[in-house]
């Protein structure tokens, strides 16, 4: 009796480690989204702006994806799609080598991530 007690509560443990690690991985695809975003803005290349546009289009997608955190706005999944939709635009600018327009797009995805982040 006592081990159907035990193998209950470390059922219990590990579903609460479980769901306390995609919250934080969801937290942390966000911020890692914007440290590459705020890198894209500052790039000088338009591949450089590409490179990180791209891996912070990977990160805000993950973290779109992921279970909401309460601790955000109710519209932070408006300002991810944005922000995603942005750094598409990043990606696109930076292809053709438009840098300045790469990166004024890179600038608008880190508004938007930043208020998803609220």
């Amino acid at each position: 009796m006592k081990d159907i007690h035990c193998n209950r509560y470390m059922i219990g443990m590990i579903l609460t480690v479980v769901v306390t690690l995609a919250a934080c991985s969801a937290e942390n695809h966000l911020e890692q989204a914007i440290q590459h975003t705020k890198a894209a803005s500052q790039a000088r290349e338009g591949k450089s702006v590409v490179k990180h546009a791209q891996s912070a289009k990977d990160h805000a997608t993950d973290a779109k994806n992921a279970k909401p955190n309460e601790k955000h706005s109710p519209n932070s999944s408006e300002h991810l799609v944005e922000g995603i939709r942005s750094l598409d635009q990043a990606i696109e600018k930076g292809n053709l080598d438009a840098v300045d327009s790469a990166k004024q797009a890179a600038e608008d995805a880190l508004t938007h991530l930043q208020q998803a982040k609220k």
